[in-house]
Protein backbone atom coordinates (compact mmCIF):
# COMPACT_ATOMS: atom_id res chain seq x y z
CA UNK A 1 0.00 0.00 0.00
CA UNK A 2 1.47 3.54 -0.52
CA UNK A 3 1.51 6.19 2.15
CA UNK A 4 3.12 9.43 2.88
CA UNK A 5 6.19 9.97 4.41
CA UNK A 6 4.66 11.25 8.03
CA UNK A 7 7.32 13.33 9.80
CA UNK A 8 8.56 14.89 6.16
CA UNK A 9 5.05 16.66 5.98
CA UNK A 10 2.49 18.78 7.40
CA UNK A 11 0.27 15.91 9.74
CA UNK A 12 -2.47 18.29 9.47
CA UNK A 13 -2.24 18.78 5.39
CA UNK A 14 -1.45 14.88 5.57
CA UNK A 15 -4.87 14.03 7.31
CA UNK A 16 -6.94 16.25 5.56
CA UNK A 17 -5.70 14.57 1.94
CA UNK A 18 -6.35 11.17 3.53
CA UNK A 19 -9.58 12.24 4.53
CA UNK A 20 -10.70 13.53 1.31
CA UNK A 21 -9.53 10.00 -0.40
CA UNK A 22 -11.63 8.15 2.09
CA UNK A 23 -14.36 9.30 0.61
CA UNK A 24 -12.95 7.36 -2.34
CA UNK A 25 -10.67 4.34 -1.26
CA UNK A 26 -11.17 3.40 2.42
CA UNK A 27 -7.41 2.72 3.67
CA UNK A 28 -4.24 5.42 4.18
CA UNK A 29 -0.72 4.83 4.48
CA UNK A 30 1.67 6.67 7.24
CA UNK A 31 4.94 5.82 7.11
CA UNK A 32 8.05 6.44 8.98
CA UNK A 33 10.21 6.99 6.08
CA UNK A 34 14.01 5.54 5.57
CA UNK A 35 17.69 7.24 6.54
CA UNK A 36 18.21 8.62 3.25
CA UNK A 37 15.01 10.59 3.22
CA UNK A 38 16.12 12.18 6.42
CA UNK A 39 19.32 13.00 5.94
CA UNK A 40 18.03 14.83 2.92
CA UNK A 41 14.89 16.15 4.08
CA UNK A 42 15.21 16.75 7.56
CA UNK A 43 18.20 17.80 10.26
CA UNK A 44 17.55 15.39 12.96
CA UNK A 45 16.88 11.56 11.67
CA UNK A 46 17.72 10.39 14.93
CA UNK A 47 14.60 11.68 16.48
CA UNK A 48 12.47 10.00 13.20
CA UNK A 49 11.07 7.73 15.67
CA UNK A 50 10.07 10.32 18.08
CA UNK A 51 8.56 12.76 15.28
CA UNK A 52 6.51 10.02 13.44
CA UNK A 53 4.61 8.84 16.72
CA UNK A 54 3.46 12.50 17.75
CA UNK A 55 2.86 12.96 13.93
CA UNK A 56 0.36 9.67 13.89
CA UNK A 57 -1.23 11.10 16.96
CA UNK A 58 -1.71 14.21 15.44
CA UNK A 59 -2.83 12.70 12.50
CA UNK A 60 -5.95 10.95 14.29
CA UNK A 61 -6.94 13.44 15.85
CA UNK A 62 -7.22 15.56 12.85
CA UNK A 63 -9.26 13.06 11.49
CA UNK A 64 -11.19 12.30 14.87
CA UNK A 65 -11.94 15.77 16.66
CA UNK A 66 -15.23 16.90 15.74
CA UNK A 67 -14.70 20.45 16.88
CA UNK A 68 -11.74 22.46 16.54
CA UNK A 69 -8.79 22.01 18.53
CA UNK A 70 -5.29 23.37 19.20
CA UNK A 71 -1.84 20.85 19.50
CA UNK A 72 1.37 21.92 20.99
CA UNK A 73 3.37 19.18 20.95
CA UNK A 74 7.60 18.47 20.48
CA UNK A 75 7.67 18.43 16.75
CA UNK A 76 4.27 19.84 15.79
CA UNK A 77 2.43 23.36 16.79
CA UNK A 78 -0.90 24.46 15.57
CA UNK A 79 -3.29 26.65 17.26
CA UNK A 80 -6.44 26.05 15.49
CA UNK A 81 -6.62 22.52 13.57
CA UNK A 82 -10.21 21.34 11.60
CA UNK A 83 -10.01 19.67 8.69
CA UNK A 84 -12.85 19.65 5.95
CA UNK A 85 -14.03 16.91 4.62
CA UNK A 86 -14.21 14.54 7.55
CA UNK A 87 -13.03 10.88 6.95
CA UNK A 88 -16.42 8.79 6.41
CA UNK A 89 -15.60 6.13 8.25
CA UNK A 90 -15.74 6.27 11.83
CA UNK A 91 -13.42 6.84 13.63
CA UNK A 92 -11.20 7.41 11.13
CA UNK A 93 -10.07 5.32 7.87
CA UNK A 94 -7.94 2.21 8.61
CA UNK A 95 -4.53 3.29 8.79
CA UNK A 96 -1.28 1.04 8.08
CA UNK A 97 1.77 2.43 9.68
CA UNK A 98 5.55 1.48 9.67
CA UNK A 99 5.94 -1.60 12.03
CA UNK A 100 9.53 -3.39 11.49
CA UNK A 101 10.51 -2.36 15.32
CA UNK A 102 8.71 -3.80 18.27
CA UNK A 103 8.17 -0.41 19.73
CA UNK A 104 6.21 0.71 16.34
CA UNK A 105 4.20 -2.71 16.42
CA UNK A 106 3.36 -1.72 19.81
CA UNK A 107 2.70 1.63 19.08
CA UNK A 108 0.19 0.46 16.25
CA UNK A 109 -1.43 -1.69 18.35
CA UNK A 110 -2.49 0.99 20.60
CA UNK A 111 -3.59 3.34 18.51
CA UNK A 112 -5.67 0.69 16.48
CA UNK A 113 -3.85 0.80 13.27
CA UNK A 114 -2.49 -2.19 11.10
CA UNK A 115 1.53 -2.44 10.64
CA UNK A 116 3.48 -2.46 6.98
CA UNK A 117 7.00 -3.69 6.71
CA UNK A 118 9.57 -2.36 4.93
CA UNK A 119 12.66 -4.04 3.45
CA UNK A 120 12.16 -7.16 4.84
CA UNK A 121 10.11 -10.15 5.68
CA UNK A 122 7.40 -10.32 8.37
CA UNK A 123 8.85 -12.92 9.96
CA UNK A 124 11.79 -11.16 10.47
CA UNK A 125 10.23 -7.87 11.77
CA UNK A 126 10.13 -7.18 15.27
CA UNK A 127 6.93 -5.18 15.31
CA UNK A 128 4.73 -8.14 13.77
CA UNK A 129 5.21 -9.65 17.27
CA UNK A 130 4.77 -7.23 19.25
CA UNK A 131 1.50 -6.36 17.17
CA UNK A 132 0.02 -9.04 17.58
CA UNK A 133 0.47 -8.88 21.38
CA UNK A 134 -0.59 -5.94 22.51
CA UNK A 135 -3.77 -5.82 19.82
CA UNK A 136 -4.98 -8.77 21.69
CA UNK A 137 -4.68 -7.63 25.13
CA UNK A 138 -6.86 -5.00 23.63
CA UNK A 139 -8.86 -7.59 22.62
CA UNK A 140 -8.32 -7.16 19.18
CA UNK A 141 -7.23 -10.19 16.79
CA UNK A 142 -3.72 -8.95 16.50
CA UNK A 143 -1.25 -9.43 13.80
CA UNK A 144 -0.93 -8.04 10.36
CA UNK A 145 -3.82 -7.41 7.33
CA UNK A 146 -3.13 -7.76 4.07
CA UNK A 147 -3.15 -3.90 2.63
Amino acid sequence: MPGTDLPLHNPVRVAESYAMLDNVLGAIGLLRGAPNEYLTLRDQPVESRDAFFEAVELAIAAMTEPEPFGWAGRYYRRRIISIWPQPLQKPHPRILLSGNSAASGRFAAEHRCDIGFSFMPRARCAGHEAERVVAQAHGRDGGARPA
